[in-house]
Parts: C-alpha cells; sequence; structure tokens
C-alpha cells in the first residue's frame, strides 16, 4: 500500500516528458513542428522547469501551454 504523501504521485515528470517527446516525434502530423516542440521541452527540461511538478492534471496544463506556444496551435492539449 501507498502511503497518501506518494500515492498521488505514479510518475515523474521527466518520464512523462520523455514518453511525450518519443509520441510527438512518432505521431505528430507536421515532423518539422514536432522537433520545435521536442527541442522546447529538452530546454526546459535541462533548466529545471518542471523539477517541482507533482501534481498531474497540473503539469498537463504546463506541458499543453508550452507546446501550445511553439506550435501555435491553441487546441492541443494533454490530459492526465
Amino acid at each position: 500500500m501507498q502511503s497518501t504523501e506518494t500515492a498521488h504521485l505514479l510518475f515523474s515528470p521527466c518520464e512523462v516528458i520523455g514518453a511525450l517527446i518519443q509520441q510527438l516525434g512518432e505521431k505528430y502530423v507536421f515532423p518539422e513542428k514536432a522537433q520545435e516542440m521536442v527541442s522546447a521541452l529538452h530546454q526546459r527540461l535541462y533548466r529545471g522547469t518542471y523539477d517541482d511538478i507533482d501534481d498531474g492534471s497540473f503539469l498537463a496544463l504546463t506541458l499543453a501551454s508550452h507546446l501550445q506556444a511553439v506550435s501555435h496551435y491553441k487546441y492541443l492539449r494533454l490530459y492526465c
């Protein structure tokens, strides 16, 4: 049984972003734009932007916002 302190966090932001980067590279319809988004995510990971995020919903909203800023596609969404 998980303690209540760790039960809400099943994946680290780094793991989630790694999976997202893989999916963008494999499936996003515009490969050039996917590469721009991947680069932006790598830069933010390097700077530690996501290090203190431990809420899945907040991480999804934050990532979506960052991806929208690069892709200029306001309907891009992520859900946890």
